[in-house]
């Protein structure tokens, strides 16, 4: 009798938990990505220090989230997205200090018109990369490793923000995000990409504007303006699809840091075979990014790869890595000028 009083109890708690005309709305969708690997690192050694190893069981990019999408009728819909990462070797937050750390937005969209998205978006550089980069921006090879983020801007996520999505005008889409300083000497900026894909055919352009503290890049003063552009393209001939990535990031009263990435994606069997290669010069700075790896589907959600790569530092260059560039650091392998070689083996499912 006890258990018929608290079955009842509970189904009351989660009838009273949701909103009136609920039922009427589209579908949420709970979705995500586990992706956890085995990574071997190795530092070369230096004039000052021996070489050094380092062994680590990685997350990259896994991730959950909600969205949903109402059909408001005459061609318009409201929608939503809340999307947080996590590190599936601890549990933890990739920011324990944002929650939904990756994107949390609300929109309103019309076939003809466009969408207008409001709250904490990627900025469009992290959509466009992610499509010309052979490894979607995962591993040892990912366009991330040299080719953004601190100290010299490309944000990864602007908060505060207002995004417009054109229309699809055949193949063509265009993004403009603007994002609030709301009374910081940081944070505001913008960022722009256009878009064009038609048959095997893909290309993006790129700009993202921010202003960053001037200890950051080495200077005093005022914040100043870091500026990025970019071009990407990719071709599918079928027997093997092509990537190239070309960027540059402009500072006032300091060098330009260009950086470039070439790609290639052949199908193997029932998987594929990966590799890109990776440059960024900057004032005594540069570095060299390869890899290789192979990919294979165990079903349509679920897949194993392996990948071997390399970054070569020069000058006061210390990148890291792959997943581990954190782990690698905190171990002191990434010191200036020095090399480091990965080996990874890992498994992603995508639910």
């Amino acid at each position: 009798m006890k258990a018929d009083c608290v079955k009842s109890v509970l189904i009351g708690i989660a009838a009273a938990a949701v909103p009136v005309g609920a039922s009427a709305q589209a579908g949420v969708t709970i979705y995500g990505l586990i992706d956890v690997s085995v990574n071997y690192s190795r530092a070369d050694s230096t004039a000052t220090s021996g070489s050094k190893n380092l062994y680590t069981l990685s997350s990259d990019a896994s991730r959950f989230g909600f969205r949903g999408n109402e059909d408001l009728g005459s061609g318009r819909s409201a929608y939503f997205k809340l999307e947080s990462g996590y590190n599936v070797d601890t549990g933890a937050q990739t920011n324990p200090l944002q929650f939904w750390n990756r994107e949390a937005f609300v929109g309103i969209g019309d076939k003809s018109l466009g969408s207008v998205q409001m709250g904490s978006h990627f900025s469009p550089y992290i959509y466009t990369s992610g499509k010309v980069d052979p490894f979607a921006r995962f591993g040892l090879g990912a366009i991330l490793g040299i080719l953004q983020g601190a100290p010299r801007g490309w944000p990864v996520t602007y908060n505060n923000s207002v995004q417009y999505i054109t229309p699809n005008w055949g193949g063509f889409v265009g993004k403009l995000l603007v994002s609030a300083g709301e009374g910081a000497d940081t944070g505001h900026g913008y960022a722009a990409s256009a878009e064009y894909m038609q048959g095997k055919l893909y290309a993006s352009f790129n700009v993202d504007r921010i202003e960053v503290p001037t200890a950051t890049v080495g200077l005093t003063g005022e914040p100043v303006k870091s500026t990025t552009w970019a071009v990407g393209v990719t071709y599918d001939f079928g027997m093997a699809k092509l990537a190239g990535w070309l960027q540059r990031n402009q500072i006032d009263e300091l060098s330009d840091a260009d950086g470039y990435l070439l790609g290639i994606t052949v199908p193997a069997g029932q998987g594929e075979i990966r590799a890109t290669y990776s440059h960024r010069s900057e004032d005594d700075a540069d570095a060299t990014q390869t890899a290789i790896g192979y990919y294979y589907p165990i079903s349509k959600r679920t897949w194993l790869f392996s990948q071997v790569g390399e970054v070569r530092n020069s000058g006061t260059a210390r990148f890291g890595l792959g997943p581990a560039r954190v782990e690698q650091l905190a171990a002191g392998l990434r010191e200036p000028g020095r090399d480091i070689q990965g080996i990874q083996l890992g498994m992603r499912h995508y639910f």
